[in-house]
């Protein structure tokens, strides 16, 4: 008479699904905000405005090539006046290393130069017809004529200022130094130096047969 149990009389609950737990998520990707523009950043002003910024060692000029005008600033005795330049139909403008300014017409072959007067800022007189390239050292100009093979220089003389001995027939390039000029003639693979012999002014003896570049420091 123990106790016994009729399989009809069991009642079977389904087992309880557990809890859900916290709902995975993907790991957040990353992504730069982009903000949107209507193009490129514009230029500032003076640029936009065709400006162009040449500079000697002691001063600055500001010449818009599209109205003619110019402003000049720092050391007004080395180029930083330049009050009394007409920069009308100039078409290009060179400094020395330091002292001096040069505003070439090359349509008319005209040119004003200002700064230290002994140091390149004095071209008064010249003719400058022709000429189509310019160089320049810390204290001399030499404007140079590739099609005639001729040059003038000015400024002073132990900067490369006086080129008068020079024969600048076959000349291919031209270089400087602080205080010297070396005309080179690629074809011929002959050079000639001037201007401080202990800054490059002097290459005598100097094989230049097959020479494509020519570098420089300040003083070599």
């Amino acid at each position: 008479s123990g106790l016994q149990c009729n399989k009809d009389d069991i009642t079977t609950t389904p087992p309880t699904a557990p809890a859900p737990g916290p709902v995975p998520t993907q790991a957040p990707t990353w992504a730069p905000t982009l903000v949107p523009t209507s193009g490129p950043t514009p230029a500032p002003a003076l640029v936009a405005a065709g400006v162009e910024v040449y500079s000697s060692g002691l001063a600055f000029v500001a010449w818009n090539r599209n109205t003619g005008e110019a402003e000049c600033w720092g050391d007004a005795s080395k180029g930083g006046d330049c009050s009394g330049i007409d920069f009308t139909g100039v078409t290009d403008v060179y400094s020395t290393h330091r002292y001096s300014f040069m505003a070439l017409n090359k349509h008319t072959g005209e040119a004003q130069c200002w700064g230290d007067a002994s140091r390149g800022g004095d071209c008064s007189g010249m003719n400058f017809t022709g000429v189509t390239d310019v160089y320049s050292t810390a204290g001399a100009f030499m404007a140079w004529n590739k099609n005639s093979e001729q040059a003038q220089c000015w400024g002073v003389s132990n900067y490369g200022g006086d080129c008068s001995g020079m024969d600048f027939t076959g000349v291919t390039d031209v270089f400087s130094t602080g205080h010297a000029f070396v005309a080179l003639n690629k074809d011929a693979g002959t050079a000639q130096c001037w201007g401080s012999s202990n800054s490059g002014g002097a290459c005598g003896g100097i094989d230049f047969a097959g020479v494509t570049d020519v570098y420089s420091t300040w003083n070599a």
